[in-house]
């Protein structure tokens, strides 16, 4: 499913997660050859309230395709650096920008979900920066996925992020 760049972001998402996710083939942007996903972390603050951690891109082993970094035996990356060889510094900006809004409207649909407070949402982008929903983990996504960044600053925001909401009054 493409989400259009125009209004009615969250109604798209909505029903995208309600109506359940199509598999769909398309040319995923590539890095060094190897096709990469990314994941956008979503965490509930101490206040409860939907805050934006951090996104990684998740790269394919050699010879894989399978963006699941510890079974498909790929890495870890700045998004700008994967998207980098298919798309521009403007249009890098604009899908960061876009894959953060996206991550806002998959949260809002789960907050009615009172026991989730943490989502590892993954996207896939093609080769024109159009942006795809792949899944969306709601059961305890994996922190250490931004351990494998170089920069750890997204990793220890997910930490403090955990903390609050966890010491949060009810």
């Amino acid at each position: 499913m493409i989400f259009p760049r125009q209004k009615g972001v969250l109604a798209n998402a909505v029903q995208l997660i309600e109506v359940g996710v199509a598999q769909v083939l398309f040319t995923l942007a590539k890095v060094r050859g190897r096709r990469f996903d990314i994941r956008v972390m979503m965490m509930r603050n101490g206040a409860g309230k939907w805050e934006f951690a951090g996104m990684l891109a998740k790269v394919a082993g050699k010879g894989s395709i399978i963006t699941n970094v510890r079974r498909g035996g790929g890495y870890a990356l700045k998004v700008g650096t994967a998207l980098a060889p298919s798309l521009s510094k403007q249009q890098i900006a604009q899908v960061k920008k876009r894959l953060v809004q996206l991550g806002y409207a998959v949260s809002a649909y789960f907050g009615r979900f009172k026991r989730r407070s943490q989502l590892g949402i993954d996207f896939a982008v093609d080769r024109s920066g159009r942006i795809y929903l792949i899944e969306v983990n709601h059961e305890v996504p994996s922190h250490a996925l931004f351990l494998r960044l170089k920069d750890k600053t997204a990793y220890r925001n997910i930490k403090r992020l955990a903390r609050a909401y966890k010491r949060r009054k009810t």
